[in-house]
């Protein structure tokens, strides 16, 4: 359901300014960084890590881990959206260069730590 909204918000007409050219290979990092920390965290888990982030780890012992990306790569973006179609283009901007710099700091650990574990280190 989250998704199909965010679908129609993309796809509803624009404002008298176009979207900033920035903003959707911003929305494409966010995605992927999201699908990679899901995809890293639990491969990491399966080679014997463990989750360090309480948050995380009840998501991810609940079953709902994937959601939760969904969820936060989708509440991201459509802010970002709400805030380029109220005018506040270098806001929706800056939103997501710095998500996305969160999130490729997260990539880059869980990129580590399945280095380690997949070399026996």
């Amino acid at each position: 359901m989250r998704l199909v909204l965010l679908l129609m918000l993309l796809a509803a007409p624009a404002a008298a300014q176009e979207r900033p050219k920035a903003l959707v290979p911003l929305y494409a990092g966010q995605i992927a960084l999201q699908a990679f920390d899901l995809y890293s965290t639990r491969r990491a888990i399966e080679l014997g890590a463990v989750e360090k982030n309480r948050h995380a780890d009840y998501a991810l012992q609940s079953g709902t881990f994937a959601a939760v990306k969904v969820g936060i790569s989708a509440a991201t973006i459509a802010t970002a959206e709400v805030l380029w179609r109220r005018g506040r283009r270098r806001d929706a901007v800056l939103l997501m260069i710095i998500s996305n710099g969160v999130m490729v700091g997260v990539a880059a650990n869980n990129a580590h730590v399945l280095h380690r574990l997949e070399n026996g280190q």
